[in-house]
Order: C-alpha cells, then sequence, then structure tokens
C-alpha cells in the first residue's frame, strides 16, 4: 500500500511515514534527527556557532578553539539588533545550522579575543581573522553539538583553509569517547593525503573514488587491497599508486610545439 501510494516525484519513507507507518518511523527519524549534510565551506556560515555561543555556555567553544592551538582566550557577543526569522531560537532542533544557505550578515557582532603572554587583551571581529579561523569557529559549534548528541556529519572539502593537523583535530574527536559518548559519525572528502594514517584511520574507514575511461567513477575501500605488512604506511601506498584513484597528471603542450 505504502508503495502503490507514493507518487514519481515523493520519497518512499516521507509516504510511508505520512500514512502512520510505525515500522519504518525509527527509520524516518534517523534522517531526520541524527544526519546533518554539510556543504562545502564556502557555503557555511558562522550563524549555529554564533547562536550556540549566545544561548548556551561558550566556554565549550572556546575550549574547543583553544585546543585547536588558536589562541582564542574568549568570545562576545555584541547584539546589533533583533534575531533573524530564519534562525531557530533553539540550535538543537535548526536543520540549517551547518548547511545554510543564508547570507552570512547576522544581527550580532562577533569578537574574539586574544590574550599574549604578559599582554594587553586585543579583540577582533571574527570576519577579520584568517580563513581558517573562521571555518574553525563556523564547524566549533555543529562539532561540539553533535558529537555530543552522537549525530551523524556530512562534510565535503574538510581540510579547505585548515593545516593538516587541524584536519586530524576534527577527525580525532570522533574517536574519543569523552568528546564522542553516543558514537557519533564523521563522513567527509578531502585531498589531503597526510590523514591516510593507520593510527589515526582504519582501513575500512577510508573510500577512494575513481574515474574510469567510460568517465564512471566508482568508490572503493582501501581495506579490499592486502597490505605488505599490517602497519604499512598508507600514504606512500596511496602515492606510489598502490591503490590507484591517483590523477594522472600529464605535461601540457606548449604553443610553440603545437605550431611546429
Amino acid at each position: 500500500m505504502w508503495r502503490r501510494a507514493t507518487r514519481p516525484q515523493a520519497l518512499f519513507l516521507a509516504t510511508a511515514v505520512a500514512l502512520n507507518s510505525t515500522q519504518l518511523l525509527p527509520l524516518f527519524n534517523w534522517f531526520r534527527e541524527r544526519l546533518r549534510v554539510v556543504v562545502g565551506y564556502r557555503e557555511v556560515n558562522s550563524e549555529y556557532t554564533t547562536k550556540y555561543c549566545d544561548d548556551r555556555d561558550r566556554s565549550e567553544i572556546v575550549d574547543f578553539l583553544a585546543a585547536s592551538d588558536l589562541a582564542i582566550a574568549d568570545i562576545r557577543i555584541v547584539q546589533r539588533g533583533t534575531a533573524s526569522n530564519s534562525a531557530s531560537k533553539d540550535p538543537s532542533v535548526a536543520d540549517e545550522e551547518v548547511a545554510s544557505k543564508q547570507t552570512d550578515a547576522t544581527p550580532v557582532d562577533v569578537l574574539v579575543q586574544h590574550q599574549p603572554e604578559g599582554g594587553e587583551p586585543a579583540e577582533l571581529d571574527i570576519s577579520e581573522e584568517s580563513d581558517g579561523t573562521q571555518k574553525m569557529f563556523a564547524l566549533a559549534g555543529p562539532w561540539v553539538d553533535r558529537l555530543a548528541r552522537g549525530n551523524v556529519i556530512v562534510l565535503d572539502e574538510l581540510h579547505d583553509n585548515l593545516h593538516p593537523e587541524l584536519v586530524r583535530f576534527l577527525v580525532a574527536r570522533f574517536h574519543d569517547p569523552e568528546a564522542s559518548p553516543f558514537g557519533a559519525q564523521l563522513i567527509y572528502s578531502t585531498h589531503d593525503t597526510s590523514i591516510l594514517t593507520q593510527d589515526q584511520l582504519r582501513r575500512d574507514q577510508i573510500w577512494l573514488c575513481s574515474r574510469d575511461e567510460r568517465l564512471e567513477t566508482s568508490v572503493f575501500s582501501v581495506s579490499d587491497f592486502k597490505l605488505r605488512h599490517s602497519d604499512e604506511d598508507l600514504e606512500r601506498a596511496y602515492r606510489a599508486g598502490r591503490f590507484g584513484a591517483l590523477p594522472y597528471v600529464r605535461r601540457s603542450r606548449s604553443p610553440q610545439s603545437d605550431s611546429d
């Protein structure tokens, strides 16, 4: 009945739940409540983290950023107007908390405080910070909140504007039982090969994308390959072409050679 009632342009799960399917409701709720899809960094703004600092204990965000060696001693939110109607007052129920395509303009100023040793504290607007610092601030709220809730985060190009050690820091939070008490999960894409270490990820957690002659892309796990020894350097093996999924870069021909 649920299958017959599903229109071509509708989703089966949504239709079944709308028709009071108690059997499929837990599955539907998993997608609705636990999966949080994050788009590329350029489309992510700091609104969610800002509201987290404004509505909850901002010390959690400060501790997170301090742990990532950003030298931020405190955060101050200065109200400039009335909150936007598009943002939920409770960040825990906002669907657009990470993947918002809204404008970066917010009715508040976010000031981050730096405290040099032996010097006077100085405040900067978050917009005056580096792209890497702005990205870490934008991710801090979702990271802290979703780790605590055991959600799944999906993010494209995690490495953009971040030092490899910061990427390792973000990934390691999901392996830390104190930071992730309910088994939160991170699914992300990256071109940073330095993450390919077995002390950071298991082989079955690493998946590669490869394009064939028909321009079709396949996805496969590193665990499909047999290693020479159990602690083999995965990054070196990958860069040597053992797993494939490497771009084949050829030297371009110069205009002069074309004319010859």
